[in-house]
């Protein structure tokens, strides 16, 4: 117990000494016009209403709208499955049972 105690207290100073890294931030270049109207005719194709088509094209970089508007088969239907969202919140429960059983010895 002594010894991860003295980790954590190390790892505290350590992050607390350290100076936070920075970088400078670029903004993406926006998408094509023509890209984007290409992505958004796919998602109206699967079944997303075009307000909300217009809103997700307007969050893609150039480089990721040129992706999809190159073939538009990549744009696919991805959401909440029933099934993985369960799984999801299993295995998380599992995993956090998991290391508070590891703290606890």
């Amino acid at each position: 117990m002594k010894h991860v105690t003295l980790t954590i207290l190390a790892g505290a100073i350590l992050a607390a000494s350290t100076p936070s890294a920075r970088a400078d931030v670029l903004p993406a270049r926006r998408a094509a016009d023509a890209d984007r109207s290409t992505i958004e005719r796919r998602l109206v194709e699967r079944g997303l209403d075009p307000t909300s088509a217009r809103s997700e094209t307007a969050r893609l970089t150039s480089e990721e709208a040129r992706y999809f508007a190159e073939s538009p088969d990549r744009v696919q239907a991805a959401g909440h499955g029933g099934d993985l969202f369960w799984l999801g919140c299993c295995g998380g429960g599992v995993l956090l049972l998991a290391v508070l059983i590891l703290i606890a010895l």
